[in-house]
């Protein structure tokens, strides 16, 4: 339903700066590059929302768990400490569909 598509959307917001911020807590990621993926994620995801309900669609969408979750995992099972480079990599890539999709939505509205 509309709703449950809804709230699955809040309850990974919760999930992805929960463990963001739980890794900065614990020193494994940079405290900056954790505030700033926990304003870069959910403003990726309202960017692709008001872009598809503006039926100007981004194509280019990103996947932050493609990018984060290998490094996460690289550290809990290996102890190799890529999340730094990984978050920036997902805040940089996120913030370019941020721009993309605003730049569409301004030629939309």
């Amino acid at each position: 339903s509309k709703f449950g598509a809804l709230f699955d959307q809040y309850c990974d917001h919760i999930r992805e700066v929960t463990v963001v911020a739980g890794l900065a807590l614990h020193g494994a990621l940079n405290p900056f590059l954790a505030g700033l993926y926990g304003l870069a994620y959910p403003a990726f995801n309202l960017t692709l929302y008001l872009c598809n309900a503006q039926r100007v669609p981004v194509s280019l969408a990103v996947k932050s768990y493609v990018i984060v979750y290998p490094a996460l995992f690289a550290f809990l099972w290996f102890g190799s400490n890529w999340l730094d480079l990984a978050v920036a990599l997902s805040i940089t890539l996120m913030a370019l569909v941020v721009a993309i999709g605003l730049t569409r939505l301004r030629r939309a509205m």
